[in-house]
């Protein structure tokens, strides 16, 4: 459930994005193909690996690893280590984004360059101090969590446009 709630970014575009004909399906057809891809890249890569897949965290890079036939030239897997390591950056700083927006927006604060800093520097510590204990930490994280995960990464957006209901109740009574 922690690698599933990624939808929920997208609530932080309500209401900030220009609509434009078709755009729904442009979005739908953009999320199946996404889905479909990662399906399709786990099957081939268990379908491959069988026995030793679970215990491969980065399985693209892997992939070299155990065949003779690639080596250091022509090793076409590089393109498809950049695109991730790419990605990777989008899926750790956009946490880090959202929660400099939904904090500058609670608070209604005004430097948000202050907010940034201090989220970056609360990262950089957690980083700086539990960066040993990864291998715990995802224990942690993938078994004892998951009710947290689905909580706020599923339950709670799910919810939220309850939360305009009532915001439109309050504005018709004023």
């Amino acid at each position: 459930l922690n690698w599933f709630g990624d939808g929920a970014y997208l609530l932080f575009f309500i209401g900030n994005f220009k609509w434009e004909k078709k755009g729904e399906i442009k979005l739908l057809i953009s999320f199946l193909v996404s889905g479909v891809l990662t399906v399709l890249f786990m099957v081939f890569f268990y379908g491959i690996f069988k026995s030793i897949a679970f215990r491969q965290q980065f399985a693209l890079t892997e992939m070299s690893k155990y065949s003779n036939v690639i080596n250091s030239l022509g090793r076409f897997d590089y393109i498809g280590i950049f695109l991730i390591l790419f990605s990777s950056f989008f899926a750790i700083s956009l946490p880090v984004f959202f929660a400099c927006h939904a904090i500058s927006v609670a608070f209604n604060l005004k430097h948000k360059y202050i907010v940034a800093i201090i989220i970056s520097g609360l990262v950089f510590a957690f980083v700086c101090l539990f960066g040993e204990y990864v291998y715990s930490l995802r224990i942690l994280i993938t078994e004892n969590l998951p009710v947290l995960f689905l909580t706020f990464g599923n339950i709670i957006p799910a919810l939220t446009p309850l939360l305009l209901i009532k915001r439109k109740k309050l504005n018709e009574t004023v």
